[in-house]
């Protein structure tokens, strides 16, 4: 059976979505389209591109500490830590988009074998753009630039941020996909959305840090617009593990995060 992805974003929650490509793999369905976003987009983007889902797995799991993903802004903070105002962000976000290019297949999104879309907002204008062609690493970069969190990524005139502000489940970014696109990626019988906003309490582990604090809040606001657009939507199989709160630094998680999204995966599709 061919199905069609929709991939949320929700920063190390993001490893769900190998687990859910290991379990639809082994049940033999075929991924005929992805649209990711955020998180989404980094598993998406690499998959679409022919990377192995073995290998997605094993980059995941050599993430053992923040500085293997995060390369924090030091110097950048402390030359305005008096004009907080003209801070852009705590992570510049360049070990994320390298570690995204040493992963890819392939550069451009017209050469995968999957066709794919990425969803991003440009801050200037307040837009959301679905982005289906050009260099996917840099597309992958401004998808994951959690405002406030990341530096935004700017190309030309456009400040790139997180397609999560705009749509945290790209649902609708999937009908976007250009027709000789979709051609390429087959014919699909079903849409699996696979949401990982899981953002019930959890007393035993609250947030530990600023940079937790603020990745929770825009979480639970992610989570509000996600459930307001899915209570008028019909033709999804919908995913939603419950992972629970994961913050940016709980890189012992993500082994775990990874079998959930396989046992979750079995569940609901048999």
């Amino acid at each position: 059976m061919n199905v069609t992805l929709a991939l949320s974003g929700g920063s190390l929650k993001g490893a769900v979505h190998v687990g859910v490509l290991k379990a639809l793999e082994e049940k033999g369905h075929k991924v005929g389209a992805v649209a990711g976003v955020s998180a989404g987009s980094v598993v998406g983007a690499l998959y679409a591109s022919g990377t192995t889902v073995s290998e997605i797995e094993k980059a995941f799991l050599g993430l053992k500490k923040p500085s293997d993903l995060y390369d924090f802004a030091y110097g950048h903070y402390l030359a305005n830590i008096f004009r907080p105002w003209r801070l852009q962000g705590l992570i510049k976000g360049d070990r994320l988009e390298g570690l995204i290019r040493r992963n890819l297949k392939c550069r451009l999104f017209e050469e995968t074998p999957i066709p794919l879309v990425i969803v991003v907002v440009d801050l200037r204008t307040g837009q959301r753009l679905a982005i289906t062609s050009g260099d996917i690493a840099t597309a992958v970069r401004a998808s994951s630039a959690i405002p406030g969190v990341f530096f935004p990524k700017v190309v030309g005139q456009k400040i790139l941020f997180d397609g999560s502000l705009a749509e945290p489940l790209p649902i609708d970014a999937l009908h976007e996909l250009p027709r000789k696109d979709m051609k390429r990626g087959g014919s699909s019988t079903i849409t699996i959305a696979v949401d990982v906003l899981d953002t019930d309490p959890d007393p035993a582990s609250p947030p530990k840090w600023l940079i937790d604090y603020a990745s929770a809040g825009i979480d639970m606001l992610l989570q509000t617009i996600t459930d307001l657009r899915l209570s008028d939507e019909r033709r999804v199989t919908l995913l939603k593990p419950p992972t629970g709160r994961v913050g940016l630094f709980d890189f012992d998680r993500i082994p775990d995060l990874i079998e959930l999204g396989y046992r979750t995966t079995k569940k609901v599709l048999g």
